[in-house]
């Protein structure tokens, strides 16, 4: 501080004199007599700011002169067919626009900058705004705007905004010069991920630019783990390769962000794999990103691209899809237009349904929105070969060998469009795909085919990815000029064999070849495989065939090279059946019957990992399943014998909770089966049972969706039913009947078992029945079931079988046989009964053979068990399985048991598979024989 000679501080203006304003002179002295080192006083400043407020108020006279002011009543500036200049705030703002031609001289230094791939729409422009105003541009849907920055000589992306309803796109205004440009004269790259093992065949090799590496992962200190990266093989020089970083671990991720020094050993580890092979770049995929995790994910990226562009090596960023709001895309912590100029690419799945994938839906509007966050150039946009199950809003990928599976089996109706079981030569058939898809059709903005599945979790849209339909998403996201696109599950095995061709045809820029309709083709060989009819039409349009000759004859349905039956249908024309299914003619009597017009088609093949399909009904191939209790703990074992059904035992009691089913039935689909519930009473010797209660529960249970359900369990016993009420017609009647209409009313395609009955001859001398009502012999109680209509209510008859001690291929010799040969003690006697009472498929819900060895001599009850070894029980439960098989008569049968451990009174232990050292011998013997 300058001080006054007196000791005082300055003062300016000086004091009023008494009696008014000084006058000029006085101000003049006053400014004299302060003076600054040097000489200078202070009306020497005075006479300085003087000239420096004049020369403001000329500059801004000026701008007055050249510029526009926009108020409320006047809020845009429109500068020619490209910009316009609005005024966004509530107060006035100046704007004065310079526009520049790109001939002049003084834009040389901007015109060579130019890369090749942008051409320029608009001349130069140079806005100056004062106050709050913001650049419009018309005809920019499909051009970037840049600026050119003279210091660094180079072109700066500067984002676009766009607002619903508005077709202009508008930006900041910006220091220096802007233009708008097209992005053309360039092919997008095409790319995709190999996950852990999958293999680069040559063809998909062909068909790409960029291949991303799966298999390193990343770890809390910043190392890394990269001993999956080299496990599929090597990648050819014409594909540029880029691993993939990936953190499963969400903690160790945010650990790393929150240490420079992990940062630090994370980009030097970084650096160090792309020296140990032929790699291009680096791909980090870290998920979502915390929102206390972004600055240091910002500075993580900011750093790693710097080294990486020393070293002339690609950054690409995987970035999570964002979430759709009313107001548009959030991208959450992560600021798109801040990662896009830092990395050289950004890969960012579309996250909308298949149903909008056309010139205006929402994902041409996702598309339009990210160019304008991001360089086009930069932008990769990501979309999956996979076909689509939409459930509960969300998007599941699925196999295209899955998403058709629920089309169907092959159904053969004769002329009347009933099952046609005995057809004749000249008897019209017609053969039509019957399943649990419901309302299949073509969507006609998107191409892609789509239908309904009802499972036990609600309704479910599958959607299928045809090369068709992903050659149109592809020409949609090229419409918007973005750098590349990103085709994952290429190399999963799972995709339409149309995916490569339009992948192919894309990339050159042809025409698609491929055919947008899904046309079905059907086939007729004689058993020999001699043809004898063709034909192709719609999918969804049946076949009419009219056999001239008697024989057996096989019907198939290809659809681009897969069987969607899963099988093939066979027709013996003048023989005894359909589809290996024999005619039986029911014994109906009692009271009327209502049929059921529920269709018997072949269930779905079930798709590990994949959500659930369920069957129509039971006829179909032959399946194996095992029972547990409750929990599966050897899987292994399961699958080495070729199960494909868990069966858990649920024992329903008065106002029980039906979701104790959901926990269930999960446990099987986890482990990739299908799921049977049988569904007894937990009360044992009733003396009464609240079937009103009971219905609710299995319609409850019916809502979560297991693929079998079995009614009741030994309902001709008084251990299951109550004493004196057990007759079989009033099982249909008053359980079975009312059972299966709730069951088929909430889901039609959850298959209906009879309950199994208790295989006996106990009471045969006392006319099948007991006169105490202590049970009825189940031959007696199946013509009960019969004469009153039993076969309209169910899908598959029930049955047990585990009372033999002989091979099943034999009729005679069981240990407990005096002479006479009751069928329960032999497999074919119970498949034939059970097989021939209804006309419907058996289903043995257990099946198994006793073996004490391991555990000790067996109970005294089951005596004639007692000379059964495990390697007889290996042996004969395998030839059982053979033989359901070929009979053409079973549609499943349930091994009784897996691994169930009580030896005791009832020695379950003594019929599971699992022995008490561990091995299970009848797995290897049942895998062979299963296909």
């Amino acid at each position: 501080m300058f001080e006054d000679p007196n000791g005082l501080p300055p003062s300016f203006p000086p004091p009023d004199p008494p009696g008014g304003l000084p006058d000029w002179r006085t101000a003049l002295s006053w400014l004299r007599a302060r003076r600054f080192p040097f000489g200078l006083a202070w009306w020497h400043v005075g006479l300085a700011l003087l000239g420096l407020v004049v020369l403001a108020v000329g500059l801004l006279i000026a701008l007055r002169a050249g510029s526009t002011r926009l108020t409320a009543a006047n809020p845009t500036l429109t500068v020619d067919e490209f910009l316009t200049v609005e005024a966004t705030g509530e107060g006035a703002a100046r704007v004065r626009v310079r526009v520049g031609a790109w001939e002049d001289e003084e834009w040389e230094a901007a015109r060579a900058a130019l890369p090749p791939s942008l051409k320029p729409l608009s001349p130069l422009y140079q806005a100056h705004v004062r106050g709050a105003a913001r650049l419009a541009f018309q005809g920019a849907e499909n051009a970037d705007l840049y600026r050119w920055d003279a210091e660094a000589g180079r072109w700066i992306f500067v984002p676009l905004y766009s607002e619903a309803g508005s077709e202009a796109r508008w930006a900041e205004p910006v220091e220096g010069a802007v233009a708008l440009f097209e992005v053309a004269g360039y092919a997008p790259l095409v790319s995709s991920t190999r996950e852990a093992g999958q293999r680069l065949d040559a063809p998909s090799a062909a068909a790409l630019n960029m291949l991303f590496l799966s298999g390193v992962e990343g770890k809390p200190d910043g190392t890394l783990d990269v001993e999956g990266l080299a496990e599929a093989g090597p990648v050819p020089d014409t594909v540029a390769a880029l691993p993939v970083i990936r953190f499963s671990d969400p903690v160790a991720l945010s650990r790393l962000l929150e240490d420079q020094a992990a940062q630090d050993t994370h980009q030097g580890a970084i650096l160090a794999l792309l020296a140990t092979g032929n790699y291009r770049g680096v791909v980090l995929d870290y998920g979502a990103i915390d929102a206390e995790d972004a600055d240091g994910y910002y500075r993580l990226v900011d750093d790693l691209a710097a080294a990486l562009g020393e070293e002339n090596a690609l950054l690409a960023l995987r970035l999570p899809a964002p979430e759709q709001t009313d107001s548009g895309w959030d991208t959450g912590p992560l600021d798109w237009e801040r990662l896009g100029e830092a990395a050289d690419l950004l890969i960012a799945p579309v996250p909308v349904p298949p149903a909008e994938w056309y010139p205006g839906g929402e994902a041409d509007s996702f598309l339009a929105w990210a160019d304008g966050q991001v360089s086009r150039l930069k932008l990769h946009v990501a979309t999956s070969t996979m076909s689509v199950d939409e459930w509960a809003g969300q998007l599941n990928p699925i196999t295209y060998q899955y998403a058709l599976a629920p089309l169907g089996a092959i159904r053969v109706l004769d002329e009347a469009g009933q099952p046609a079981l005995s057809p004749s030569p000249g008897d019209p058939l017609t053969f039509s795909l019957t399943g649990q898809a419901l309302d299949l059709e073509q969507d006609e903005r998107s191409g892609a085919y789509h239908y309904r599945v009802f499972a036990g979790d609600g309704e479910h849209h599958i959607w299928l990815t045809t090369g068709a339909s992903l050659r149109q998403r592809l020409d949609l996201i090229a419409a918007h000029r973005v750098g590349g696109v990103v085709i994952d599950d290429l190399l999963s095995g799972g995709s339409s064999s149309g995916v490569l061709p339009a992948i192919n045809e894309f990339r050159v820029s042809l025409p698609s070849s491929l055919p947008e309709t899904l046309d079905l083709h059907w086939s007729v060989r004689e058993a020999s495989g001699t043809p004898v009819a063709q034909a192709t039409g719609a999918l969804g349009e049946p076949l009419l065939w009219t056999p001239e000759q008697e024989g057996e004859y096989i019907v198939s349905a290809d659809l681009a090279g897969i069987n969607l039956a899963g099988q093939e249908a066979a027709v013996i024309v003048g023989g005894e059946n359909v589809g290996g299914v024999p005619e039986q003619e029911a014994v109906v009597g009692g009271p009327a019957a209502i049929p059921s017009d529920q269709p018997t088609a072949l269930a779905a093949p079930y798709v590990e990992g994949m959500p659930p399909v369920y069957p129509a009904g039971a006829r179909g191939n032959f399946e194996l399943g095992g029972q547990v209790n409750h929990v599966i703990t050897h899987l292994d074992y399961m699958n080495q014998a070729g199960m494909t059904w868990v069966k858990f035992q649920l024992a329903w009691a008065p106002d029980q909770d039906p979701d104790v089913a959901w926990d269930l039935i999960q446990r099987g689909r986890d482990a990739g089966f299908k799921v049977l519930l049988s569904i007894p009473g937990q009360v044992k010797y009733p003396t009464d049972i609240d079937v009103p209660d009971y219905l609710d529960f299995l319609r409850g249970v019916a809502y979560y969706g297991p693929d079998a359900i079995e009614v009741w369990n030994e309902a001709n016993i008084d251990y299951e039913w109550p004493r004196g009420e057990i007759d079989g017609g009033a099982y249909v009647r008053e359980m079975l009947a009312p059972a299966y209409n709730a069951i088929k009313e909430v889901n039609p395609n959850i298959m209906v078992i009879s309950g199994a009955l208790a295989p006996t001859g106990a009471f045969f001398a006392e006319g099948g029945c007991s006169a105490g009502g202590f049970g009825c012999d189940d031959w007696l109680y199946l013509q009960q079931m019969a004469q009153a209509g039993a076969v309209h209510y169910m899908d598959c008859v029930g049955a047990h079988f585990n009372s033999g001690a002989t091979s099943p291929t034999v009729d005679t010799g069981h240990p407990a046989d005096p002479g006479y040969g009751h069928y329960s003690w032999y497999f074919s006697g119970m498949l034939n009964l059970y097989g021939g009472t209804f006309g419907r498929p058996v289903c043995f819900t257990e099946l198994g053979y006793l073996s004490g060895e391991g555990y000790g001599q067996v109970p005294d009850r089951f005596s004639w068990a007692s000379g059964t070894t495990v390697a007889q029980q290996a042996r004969w439960l395998a030839e059982t399985a053979q033989l359901s098989a070929e009979s053409g008569q079973v549609r499943l049968m349930i091994v009784w048991n897996v691994d169930f451990v009580y030896w005791g009174d009832d020695p379950m232990a003594g019929y599971a598979i699992v022995r008490p050292d561990g091995s299970c011998p009848a797995c290897g013997t049942l895998g062979n024989v299963m296909p």
